[in-house]
């Protein structure tokens, strides 16, 4: 945990680890390059995704092409800012509990 602590503050924006010789687990903090990974739709999700259907099903997570497009044309309004604006007081005081 200490190699991923200090790799993370030498690297902020994007650190790879690998957990055994094929499986890279990509960290970053770099809100670019998480908005790039999470619209792109024309390639195919990484294998590890299979292991959480069971939890999580085949939601937006998982799915590619249109089918993800649809249900993220669903879902899009849900977090609208004027509606996430109504859910600050209960943000504030679930972030303050948890500190």
């Amino acid at each position: 945990m200490q190699y991923c602590q200090k790799n993370q503050q030498k690297y902020p924006k994007l650190c790879v680890y690998w957990l055994g010789p094929f499986l890279p687990l990509v960290s970053t903090s770099d809100v670019e390059a998480i908005r790039q990974l999470l619209l792109r739709t024309e390639e195919p999700k990484c294998m590890v995704y299979s292991y959480f259907i069971p939890w999580i099903g085949m939601g937006l997570v998982l799915l590619t092409g249109e089918k993800w497009k649809r249900h993220r044309r669903m879902l899009t309004p849900a977090f609208h800012l004027d509606i996430l604006k109504g859910y600050l007081s209960v943000f504030n005081e679930v972030s303050n509990n948890l500190i």
